[in-house]
């Protein structure tokens, strides 16, 4: 073999520069990209969390003035409405035209899920395909399904606040968070960690001492609360169920989901308005001036758009943080009275929302990066 022919050969990437401390650099550089691309969303998910806290607490300051004030206390007309505002969606056959029409042209694969390249016993990292759109069959069907949960979510969350106390139904509600861990473990839509499980309680505990700080009603009832639990059961279920089906944001337009919501909603539940007229147990009343534009201002940022961020967050990130998150309207609400109202709260109302706080963080941590921490403390502790 001549010079010019061992030059050839040493220069050759195909031979010499595949792999770097025995990894191979296009899947390295493969590996980062997929990282990026999780850190991003996460980013993204957690930004569209915010702006459902920041939306629910807008929410609940204007839902308190129409029950309060207005004295406009009609569960089930709310959540009828609220739900088939959903509808406005819908005007995406309008505007999005062509790309609904794809996806109504669209027949369903086989494979409705992201495929792993990489065989497991390989050190390369996998490569995952771009999943495909849910088709708009899928979607209707999809909303169909995930209407009477959504609504019956809303509705006995709403009417339990008429049959219990403030404190009672947020306590209660709170417990979404430890069902949602569960179910997702069970489900195997996220893997379970005791760090999850830290965080979920310290929450339950921060909401608790916020609760019971800020009692001011003596109301309470069996079927209330056990309404409030039911309300909590639903969501974990539907929220679990809706990341096993979807997975992740770019298999489904949320706002054609939530739009066929709220058309079957429309379509299931106006005979249940006649029937709790006749029964007297919601007599029917149409809002009249003010207090319909606050309902209908209510619908649609404290529900139609806080809820369609709000399935963002859930796909991007994960149903426990999200449910988490959602906590936040504590700190957040008291935070916003304090600046606003020039409000002054308890000691224990403030740790509590300080636990709420830090039991986001600490779900939101990662269970390798707690390991390696840990690791680290120790192999100091053995040097000494």
């Amino acid at each position: 073999m001549n010079d010019t022919e061992i030059d050839e050969i040493k220069a050759s990437p195909s031979e010499t520069a595949p792999f770097v401390n025995g990894e191979n650099q296009n899947d390295s550089e493969s590996k980062k990209a997929n990282e990026r691309k999780l850190y991003r969303r996460k980013v993204i998910g957690l930004i569209c969390l915010l702006g459902v806290i920041l939306l629910w607490v807008g929410s609940s300051i204007l839902m308190q003035f129409i029950f309060t004030d207005e004295n406009f206390n009609k569960p089930f007309f709310l959540t009828y409405l609220d739900t088939s505002l959903f509808t406005i969606y819908l005007s995406g056959f309008i505007f999005r035209r062509k790309k609904w029409m794809e996806l109504a042209k669209a027949k369903p694969q086989e494979s409705s899920t992201a495929s792993l390249l990489a065989n497991e016993d390989s050190p390369s990292p996998p490569i995952i395909e771009k999943k495909r759109k849910l088709t708009l069959k899928e979607v209707v069907w999809l909303s169909f399904l995930f209407c009477p949960l959504w609504f019956i979510d809303n509705y006995t969350f709403n009417l339990s606040l008429t049959m219990t106390s403030v404190s009672s139904n947020t306590i209660l509600s709170a417990t979404s968070a430890l069902f949602t861990l569960i179910l997702s473990a069970i489900f195997k839509v996220e893997k379970f960690s005791f760090i999850k499980l830290a965080g979920v309680l310290v929450t339950l505990g921060g909401v608790i001492m916020v609760s019971l700080s800020d009692r001011t009603s003596d109301k309470e009832s069996v079927w209330g609360d056990l309404l409030a639990l039911l309300s909590a059961l639903t969501y974990a279920i539907y929220v679990t169920w809706f990341k096993k089906k979807v997975e992740d944001e770019e298999r489904v337009d949320n706002g054609m989901f939530l739009g066929f919501i709220g058309l079957f909603n429309i379509l299931i539940f106006w005979p249940f308005l006649i029937i709790l007229n006749y029964a007297k147990l919601e007599p029917f009343e149409l809002p009249k001036g003010m207090v319909f534009l606050y309902l209908l201002l209510n619908s649609l940022f404290g529900t139609a758009l806080s809820d369609y961020l709000w399935l963002q967050a859930v796909l991007m990130v994960s149903p426990v943080i999200a449910t988490v998150g959602l906590s936040l309207t504590i700190p957040v609400a008291m935070i916003s009275d304090m600046i606003i109202k020039r409000a002054h709260f308890p000691t224990v109302y403030i740790f509590g929302s300080i636990f709420v706080a830090i039991g986001f963080v600490t779900v939101n941590t990662d269970p390798e990066f707690v390991k390696k921490i840990f690791s680290k403390l120790k192999e100091k502790l053995r040097k000494r």
